[in-house]
C-alpha cells in the first residue's frame, strides 16, 4: 500500500473506533448515617411508658362503658379517688377523698339510663422512675341526656404503681364540672 492510502486507512479506521463513554450520572448516594443503636434501658424504658399507656387508655374504655367491674380492676385495693365538685344539695364546690367503690357508687346510674357518658383521652404527659408512675391526661367529656350534652375538657392526674409486674392506679386526681 502507498503512504496516502496507508494515512487515509487509518484516519478512517481511527474515526471508527468509539471513545469510551463516559455517563454523567449522579453518584449513589451515600449509605444512611447510621442511628445510635437502642440500649437495653432505653427499651425497657419505652416498655414501661407503653403499659403505662395501655393501663390510662383502658381505664378510660371501661369508665365510658360503664364496665364498673373492669374499671374497678384499674386501681389497687385502698386506692383513692380526690375530686373537686358541687353535690346536687349544695352551691358551693368541695374537695372529697373518696373510695374506688364509692366513687362508682356515684357514678353508676344503671343499665337502663340513655344518659351520655363519654371520656375521651386526649394528650398524655408520662412520667416515672422504677415502680411509681405520674400521668396527666387531659381528656374530653360528653355528658347529658340526648337533647342537653355538656361537653368540656378536663386533667386527670394519675399515680400508679407497679407490683408483680403489673401497673394499677393508687391514686387518681381530677375536677368534676
Amino acid at each position: 500500500m502507498s503512504r496516502p492510502v496507508t494515512i487515509l486507512l487509518l484516519v478512517t479506521l481511527t474515526g471508527c473506533v468509539s471513545a469510551p463513554v463516559v455517563h454523567n450520572s449522579p453518584a449513589p448516594p451515600p449509605p444512611p448515617e447510621q442511628s445510635e443503636p437502642v440500649s437495653r434501658d432505653d427499651m425497657m424504658e419505652a416498655r414501661e411508658r407503653g403499659l403505662i399507656l395501655a393501663e390510662i387508655t383502658a381505664y378510660y374504655r371501661d369508665l365510658t362503658a360503664r364496665d364498673w367491674d373492669a374499671f374497678a380492676r384499674h386501681f389497687w385495693r385502698g386506692a383513692v379517688v380526690t375530686m373537686i365538685w358541687t353535690p346536687d344539695d349544695e352551691s358551693e364546690r368541695r374537695v372529697d377523698f373518696i373510695s374506688v367503690p364509692d366513687f362508682i357508687a356515684q357514678m353508676d346510674l344503671g343499665d337502663d339510663t340513655d344518659l351520655i357518658f363519654e371520656q375521651t383521652m386526649g394528650t398524655v404527659e408520662v412520667h416515672f422512675d422504677g415502680n411509681v408512675a405520674q400521668v396527666w391526661s387531659r381528656h374530653r367529656v360528653r355528658f347529658g341526656d340526648p337533647g342537653d350534652v355538656r361537653e368540656w375538657t378536663d386533667v386527670d392526674a394519675f399515680t400508679l404503681m407497679k407490683h408483680v409486674g403489673l401497673w394499677k392506679i393508687s391514686s387518681m386526681a381530677l375536677a368534676a364540672q
